[in-house]
């Protein structure tokens, strides 16, 4: 007999920002930072982690639900706190699209 596979435990998502090289930043969202942040630096993550390897771990914060779509929301208002204060040409975020409107930066989708 097999025996029975252990519950799978469901993790809340955080969202986080990374420092890469060059000075840009990257926010994303995960289940399990450490392994996310490993895929980032051995160059299994997004595009734009591997041409801007990232040099640490800028800020986690957990959203506290499970829920894609609500870490979806808190990712874009994320991203969008970092690039009003970064500046927009030095951020990344989950090819997010921005754009300018009377000198403030949104989300363009």
């Amino acid at each position: 007999k097999r025996k029975p596979k252990p519950p799978k435990i469901e993790r809340d998502y955080s969202v986080y920002v990374l420092m890469l090289t060059g000075g840009f930043y990257y926010v994303g969202i995960t289940k399990n930072m450490k392994r996310r942040y490993k895929q980032h630096t051995e160059g299994k993550g997004c595009n734009f982690t591997r041409k801007h390897p990232p040099i640490g771990i800028f800020a986690v914060f957990p959203c506290g639900t499970t829920y894609g779509n609500e870490a979806e929301a808190l990712e874009k208002q994320m991203a969008l706190a970092v690039a009003n204060k970064m500046g927009k040409d030095k951020v990344f975020a989950g090819g997010f699209l921005w754009m300018c409107i009377n000198g403030e930066i949104v989300n363009r989708d």
